[in-house]
């Protein structure tokens, strides 16, 4: 089926006649274009230039294939489609038959539809197909401009101008119902909304002032990817669990092999076993209902074909598997992203049945790229596997019994005061009695700071932190270092965020 003409090829209910326009607009025909594959194979439709109008009792375009039958790569070019009931209908209607592949460009929907502009639906396989740089702006639909529903089921719009000019506010212009994953869709939205689950479709990017996008989190979870902490003897190690035997496990030195990451251990796992497998699973990471995806990997090297694959329990409970390394004897990221079994977890784990080096893993939820070498302490809370330096912020001493310490910094390390001479010298204290008083400079609450004091003695003075209604010290004693053993002391306090302190603990009185 191959139409073309210039400008347009006009398909309607009837052709115009010489009594005007009243005879056509009342038609309310079936249907105008259909693609049929039925126990069939049709491939490389082709139309363009057309101009489809008023089929209100049916549908513009219709792709459908049954009984095993299938269309594949279909060219729809600047086809303009307006009042119908619904503009373009895909349908595989059966699970054996499939709707792949076919692409509209360039086109329009547009003036009345009664139902939907573009609905798309299973239960056979009935994805990739994509609207490219098409505008969808019928003013209303009585359920929606775009539907997509199927497991097996999803579209891909790019650059696409979408609107509903009459819609109500409270109705979407899209519904993904949830079965369906992996939509793609961006340009630009007007007037309304998307009803979709956004974690299943990272891939839908609208942004406007009804709606928005949402990206999982790329936060690796996994706690010790950096493989600190190993004991060999045991082959025990921290945040992971192995299963199987004849196999140990080491840490390459950096001598040898320098690591990938930054601060990232080599993991050697030396196999002895016979076709045995071993299974090398993170624990402790945290449940998260809402998301549908887990996306999971690592780095591995080795030189056995097959060595390791990552592997989990996908939603309808069984285990797959992603691609093993090819044994090239390079470091190659062994990975993959699928639908996980909420029922009984995801059950990640990485499957070795060969000697391999492991660096680098990374485990987020959600469909999307992994980043390796990243370890975050986020906001929700963290836990450590290496070690965990605060800044440290050298404070000169200050004039007053008012300081100011740097909001930066966690310890601070104040220097040594200048001699003062004097008989006296050796007892004089310069005593404090507020920290960062100024609302423009205060510690949050609950950040907590270690005040390391100079040694004094002689005829340097000693620095002394007084009780009173803005720092509260413990047992209501003043903090002052003996001049003659002042080296070390130390006094912790946590800000209560409005200026004032308690103490923590001190040392060195």
């Amino acid at each position: 089926m191959n139409y073309f003409g210039n400008p347009f090829l006009i398909i309607m209910t009837q052709l115009w006649k010489h009594t005007g326009a009243t005879e056509c607009i009342n038609k309310r025909s079936q249907g105008g274009v259909l693609v049929h594959a039925n126990a069939s194979l049709v491939e490389s439709v082709t139309m363009r230039n057309v101009l489809i109008i008023k089929f209100m009792s049916g549908t513009a375009i219709t792709l459908k294939a049954e009984n095993a039958g299938g269309i594949g790569y279909a060219s729809f070019e600047n086809v303009r489609i307006r009042y119908a009931k619904i503009g373009i209908h895909l349908t595989a209607a059966d699970s054996t038959s499939f709707v792949n592949s076919n692409n509209f460009h360039d086109g329009a929907i547009s003036g009345e539809m009664t139902e939907y502009a573009v609905l798309a639906e299973g239960p056979g396989a009935c994805n990739d197909n994509k609207f490219t740089g098409m505008v969808i702006e019928p003013p209303s639909t009585n359920i929606t401009h775009v539907l997509v529903k199927g497991a097996n089921t999803n579209i891909r719009m790019h650059d696409v101008r979408l609107e509903g000019s009459q819609m109500p506010p409270d109705k979407p212009l899209v519904i993904i119902e949830d079965d369906s994953y992996g939509n793609v869709m961006n340009g630009m939205i007007g007037h309304t909304f998307i009803k979709a689950d956004f974690n299943r479709n990272p891939g839908i990017t609208f942004s406007s002032s009804k709606m928005v996008g949402v990206v999982p989190p790329p936060h690796n979870l996994i706690w010790n990817a950096a493989f600190n902490n190993l004991n060999a003897a045991s082959n025990d190690l921290p945040g992971w669990n192995t299963e199987g035997a004849n196999f140990a496990l080491s840490i390459v030195p950096e001598t040898t092999q320098p690591p990938l990451y930054a601060n990232h251990n080599i993991l050697q796992v030396t196999y002895s076993g016979n076709g045995d497998t071993v299974k090398l699973k993170p624990i402790n990471i945290p449940s998260n209902q809402i998301h549908s995806f887990v996306s999971f990997g690592i780095y591995a090297q080795s030189n056995v074909q097959g060595s390791i694959s990552a592997a989990m329990k996908y939603e309808s409970g069984s285990t797959i598997a992603s691609s093993s390394h090819t044994g090239s004897g390079k470091w190659e990221f062994i990975g993959m992203s699928a639908l996980y079994d909420k029922t009984g977890g995801h059950q990640a784990y990485f499957s070795i049945t060969g000697n391999v080096n492991l660096t680098a893993p990374t485990f987020v939820y959600g469909s999307t790229q992994v980043s390796p070498g990243a370890e975050l302490i986020s906001s929700s809370g963290g836990r450590m596997a290496g070690v965990l330096s605060f800044q440290a912020v050298d404070v000169e001493p200050q004039s007053g019994n008012k300081w100011e310490l740097p909001l930066e910094g966690n310890l601070f390390l104040i220097q040594p005061f200048t001699t003062l001479g004097g008989s006296n010298c050796a007892t004089s204290y310069n005593d404090v009695h507020r920290f960062n008083d100024q609302s423009a400079i205060r510690f949050a609450k609950g950040s907590v700071i270690t005040i390391m004091f100079p040694d004094c003695g002689g005829c340097v003075p000693c620095l002394g932190v007084m009780n009173n209604d803005y720092i509260s010290l413990l047992g209501g004693n003043d903090f002052k270092p003996d001049p003659s053993s002042s080296a070390g002391a130390s006094l912790t306090l946590m800000s209560n965020g409005s200026g004032t302190w308690k103490e923590v603990s001190r040392n060195g009185v």
